[in-house]
């Protein structure tokens, strides 16, 4: 197999001593695939940015130049492949996503608003509402008779009628079950949007990373009037894997909205973002197209290996194919001793799988109540450790 890029060689002690988090939170006989970084390397143009930054020997505040540089350069990603509609007098650039996400939740909403989250979710999007003393809105998805997580869309509405948030918080793709939203879908909450007078923070980090056969559609693109209403945050971190040099970008739909964030948000508390960030984030943008195509069809690959071998080796463990993002979401309800007789979990799965398993995986119940039967895990490593989980987690059933 062709593997120009060495993603399928990947070195665990090389990532440990690189000081990678991944790696180093668990004892060395726990296979870590937990957070969602990829065990690759940078593309070539972007570690050859660097570098010749590095080898400068300038640290400094960043020229005028590279921070243009950076906002053409992400406009132009964007706005063909997501219709975004950015533009430079329309983006702030901020350290992570997490960090756009309790900046806008602060800013678009007053204490004691309700904000509308769909759960199971990335454990931050609750802690931004809960942490800024707004209330959780939440709407449970749940999976249908093809194991795919949807809405109920009476409920939601009905949810929102009674509640009245002045928020809307949408992972899309969505982040932990793998949903690429259709256009239905995003139109549906579009229509939420606008009747009850809603602004809706688009996280869109994992719109790059699609494994189906629909394109990702960016909130924003549904409309000029929904775009007006629309706040989206994203970066090249995690299609690039540039997560530790803290580069995201919030992107608004309309100088209405960007005037509002930037009255009720203190401008340092979003402060500037490092130089090395631009110039790696500029050089993906510009150049790491061809090492993104290789990494999608070489994760692409890892997800249908993943659910081949798990329906084989573990059959009992329910596997979500993700649409979207490099990350499947197990159910483990059907393992036998995971729930009691009246259906509640007896353990959490991920706290039972990183002891008696040896395997790191995300604990379902961080992404919402009542979820100890499910866990995430990361497949965007090489694939003979996806083929290694894979086994620690049939060796973990069978001993059930």
């Amino acid at each position: 197999m062709s593997d120009p890029f060495g993603f399928d060689s990947v070195d665990p002690i090389a990532l440990r001593a690189a000081g990678s988090m991944k790696w180093n939170k668990f004892d060395s006989d726990v296979l870590p695939m937990w957070v969602a970084d990829m065990d690759f390397k940078v593309a070539p143009p972007i570690a050859e940015a660097l570098s010749k930054y590095n080898d400068s020997g300038m640290h400094g505040y960043p020229a005028y130049s590279v921070t243009n540089e950076f906002f053409d350069s992400f406009c132009d990603w964007v706005n063909p492949r997501f219709g975004l509609g950015a533009e430079r007098d329309l983006i702030k650039t901020c350290a992570d996503v997490v960090q756009a996400l309790y900046a806008t939740v602060f800013g678009f909403s007053e204490p004691g608003d309700g904000v509308v989250i769909l759960t199971p979710l990335y454990p931050p999007f609750a802690t931004s509402v809960s942490t800024n003393r707004r209330r959780i809105v939440e709407h449970r998805m749940a999976p249908d008779s093809d194991g795919v997580w949807r809405v109920d869309r009476e409920k939601l509405r009905a949810q929102i009628e009674k509640e009245r948030p002045s928020v809307f918080l949408l992972c899309s793709p969505h982040n932990p079950v793998g949903r690429l939203w259709d256009r239905d879908e995003l139109e549906f909450f579009g229509s939420l949007v606008l009747e009850f007078d809603m602004t809706l923070v688009a996280d869109e980090i994992h719109s790059d990373l699609i494994f189906c056969d629909r394109p990702m559609i960016g909130f924003a693109s549904l409309s000029d009037e929904i775009r007006a209403h629309t706040v989206t945050i994203t970066s090249a971190n995690k299609p690039f894997n540039l997560a530790g040099l803290k580069v995201a970008t919030i992107v608004f739909g309309s100088m209405a909205l960007f005037d509002r964030f930037r009255y009720n948000v203190p401008g340092m508390l979003v402060g500037p973002v490092p130089t090395a960030g631009m110039i790696g984030a500029t050089a993906a943008y510009r150049q790491g197209a061809p090492w993104l195509a290789g990494a999608c069809s070489y994760l692409r690959e890892n997800l249908d290996v993943f659910a081949v071998a798990m329906a084989d080796r573990a059959p009992a463990v329910g596997v979500v194919r993700s649409e979207a993002t490099y990350l499947a979401w197990l159910d483990f309800s059907a393992v036998a001793g995971v729930l009691q007789a009246d259906g509640a979990p007896t353990r959490s799965v991920g706290e039972r799988l990183i002891l008696e398993a040896k395997l790191g995986i995300n604990e379902g119940q961080t992404f919402g109540a009542r979820l100890e039967h499910f866990g995430r895990i990361n497949l965007a490593t090489s694939r003979h450790l996806v083929l290694d989980a894979v086994e620690r987690i049939g060796r973990w059933v069978d001993a059930q």
